[in-house]
């Protein structure tokens, strides 16, 4: 299924990297006036894309006292790195 054989962030980045280039030479080959009719718009995109996937992002994580934040970002980042508890264990 989805996401069958993706153990990291990494390996989920190369599957990633690896469908944007495919999407690509399909694109090149099948249909290259795609996007507004011009070509290489819809290459120009994917191009985009990929190298936005080396770029780093922010990510903001708000929310009510002690409904989860630390919670969502241990499941983010895949190890419990921040405290959690029933009481607030973060400040």
């Amino acid at each position: 299924g989805a996401g069958a054989g993706v153990s990291s962030a990494k390996d989920l980045k190369n599957l990633i990297e690896k469908g944007l280039e495919s999407l690509q030479s399909v694109l090149d080959a099948k249909a290259p006036r795609l996007i507004d009719g011009q070509e290489g718009n819809a290459s120009l995109l994917i191009t985009d894309a990929l190298q936005a996937l080396n770029e780093p992002i922010l990510v903001v994580i708000v929310g009510e006292f002690n409904s989860g934040k630390s919670s969502v970002i241990n499941a983010l980042l895949g190890d419990a790195l921040l405290p959690t508890g029933v009481v607030p264990t973060t400040n």
